[in-house]
């Protein structure tokens, strides 16, 4: 897999990502970029392990193009790339944040309308990293976070995203801390795996005191 000779990219940056949902014109691709894409899908469409996505987010780490072309394969027909391109991105250094605002929205409707449970959990971790003020609140994700925080089925690392991102959204306004407070009162009345329970254990602690849960 490794034998693939990279492009040169010596200078490029990369265009701007397409919003979810929408198509990308291969046409207006330079063959530089035709050829990146190419060989970055082909390195993603193989299995890897975690030693092997560390050294190619170490290849991406700095690179607005680069980075733009993983994103972009997040929508490979390929499920294996998809994922992969996924999995990297959330292995991005905490430096790279300020790249991964620029993509808030799109991070957003992604994480919303995922299916698969376990790119639902990657895309909350990458949308967990978003800074969140008193202007950011978006009332889907807030309530994609309650429903899922309370569903039983949903995986336990979900869920514990889930009541973390909640509080995030919910903490600059008291009406919305009041219903994440009754989101976490109704999660307790049945027994909660560790991880959700550390979870609203540790919003709890931010609630005011005379709030019982």
């Amino acid at each position: 897999l490794y034998s693939l000779s990279p492009p040169t990219l010596s200078g490029w940056h990369g265009g701007t990502v397409a919003p979810y949902g929408v198509s990308h014109d291969q046409d207006r691709m330079t063959a530089v970029e035709t050829a990146c894409a190419d060989y970055w899908a082909a390195l993603l469409a193989h299995s890897h392990g975690a030693a092997e996505i560390e050294a190619l987010c170490a290849e991406c780490t700095g690179n607005e193009g680069l980075m733009n072309m993983v994103y972009q394969l997040m929508d490979s027909d390929d499920s294996r790339t998809a994922t992969n391109a996924l999995w990297l991105l959330n292995h991005l250094p905490k430096s790279e944040d300020v790249w991964l605002e620029t993509h808030r929205a799109d991070l957003i409707a992604r994480t919303v309308a995922e299916e698969v449970s376990g790119r639902r959990r990657m895309q909350l971790c990458l949308v967990s990293r978003l800074p969140f003020g008193a202007d950011d609140v978006r009332i889907d994700l807030l309530n994609f976070c309650f429903d899922h925080a309370l569903q039983p089925r949903e995986t336990a690392a979900c869920r514990a995203l889930c009541v973390k991102l909640a509080y995030e959204l919910c903490r600059h306004y008291p009406e919305l801390l009041r219903e994440l407070h009754i989101t976490l009162r109704e999660m307790m009345l049945d027994p909660l795996p560790p991880s959700v329970a550390s979870a609203v254990r540790s919003v709890k602690r931010h609630l005011p005191k005379t709030w019982k849960v």
